[in-house]
């Protein structure tokens, strides 16, 4: 198989694995209720832990990381396939630099595949679970750095968004400071992974400067037809008037036993 097929290969595989909607799935599988229409409408794994709890949240967080580290393991597998990796092919690169691009398609691949899921009308999640899952593939040292700054600022701030934006910053400093610039793949994907995953953010930040952003909390397990709605949803519902006020559409007080 030549380079541009196995980038390509990867290319779809890792998108396609990157698109599968845990936090859904287990939001109507589980609990008969659709993540969407609950929460804050997102479908990552913060607002599975709000809605559906620690034991399900946790589930979903795992298995959005694992997407982001099979799609990085998968295109390591295919890199060699069939033999080494043809520098020849591959423009005159050396065999870790072409591994490294196939590794780096694949993980941004499969960013894409959970932010925008074809199966979901190109929605999703926001990306940082399987950015970390990639991550955790392709530099686990850097991993390790980004895990204790996100918890602990989560811990210290009880903003996840605070975590998730401070750790997409970081992450090309990380990356530059254990790998190096030489490995021109692994920075490039940290730049592009962190403008991405800021991007996805910048409600949370528009929020974060209004004040109004929500603090983490874990709820308990939601239920079919139970449970909190979408803050639009909540603000589409009509207010209930008390008895014996005047209605606007009669201008009479009702009648009161």
């Amino acid at each position: 198989m030549n380079y541009v097929l196995k980038l390509l290969l990867v290319l779809v595989v890792g998108y396609l694995a990157g698109s599968v909607p845990f936090s859904l799935l287990a939001g109507k599988i589980f609990f008969g209720l659709d993540l969407r229409e609950h929460g804050s409408g997102n479908l990552g794994t913060t607002n599975a832990l709000r809605v559906l709890g620690a034991p399900a949240g946790i589930a979903v967080m795992v298995c959005d990381v694992a997407k982001g580290a099979a799609a990085v393991q998968f295109a390591r597998l295919i890199a060699h396939a069939g033999g080494a990796v043809l520098t020849s092919a591959a423009a005159g690169m050396n065999a870790q630099t072409a591994a490294g691009w196939l590794m780096v398609v694949s993980a941004l691949a499969a960013i894409a595949g959970h932010a925008f899921s074809p199966w979901i009308g190109f929605r999703g999640g926001k990306g940082v679970a399987t950015t970390a899952g990639a991550m955790l593939a392709m530099m686990p040292a850097v991993f390790a750095c980004e895990a204790v700054v996100f918890f602990g600022l989560i811990a210290v701030t009880r903003y996840v968004s605070v975590g998730s934006i401070a750790v997409a910053v970081l992450y090309p400093v990380w990356t530059v400071a254990f790998r190096s610039s030489r490995h021109t793949p692994y920075v490039l994907f940290a730049l592009l992974a962190a403008v991405t995953v800021i991007w996805l953010h910048r409600a949370n930040i528009v929020r974060l400067k209004n004040g109004t952003e929500p603090r983490f909390s874990i709820g308990r397990p939601a239920h079919a037809g139970a449970g909190a709605t979408t803050d639009a949803a909540a603000k589409a519902q009509p207010q209930q008037q008390p008895a014996g006020t005047e209605t606007e559409s009669t201008g009479r007080t009702p009648p009161t036993s």
